[in-house]
């Protein structure tokens, strides 16, 4: 086992975010504990302290605020107006991990 030089965000929805999910299918709804059981997980640049983490979190929030977007709807056209970082941080829940162990001796398999 070692550690890798990334951080790890885990990411879930809040209640806006759900709210806009299931305004596409209402009869397909999901629940807030259906999304959080399988939070986003993103390696992320490595920090130090929970300081250094929010500014990894707010460098990367558009990135991320938009692949949560579009895991729900690829038409950006149907996503809100207004995505600012505030938004971003009511409508996501983002919890901070500084050390990720590889407990993988193979190489990793990148996919795009």
């Amino acid at each position: 086992m070692h550690a890798i030089n990334r951080g790890l965000l885990l990411v879930f929805p809040k209640r806006p975010f759900l709210d806009w999910v299931n305004s596409f299918d209402p009869a397909s709804a999901v629940t807030l504990d259906e999304l959080w059981r399988e939070p986003e997980a993103l390696l992320v640049p490595e920090f130090e302290n929970a300081e250094e983490a929010e500014e990894v979190v707010r460098a990367l929030s558009r990135e991320i605020f938009e692949h949560m977007l579009f895991e729900w709807q690829t038409d950006d056209q149907q996503w809100p107006a207004g995505r600012d970082y505030r938004m971003f941080r009511e409508w996501l829940d983002v919890r901070s991990l500084s050390m990720v162990l590889d407990q993988v001796d193979a190489e990793i398999e990148h996919t795009v």
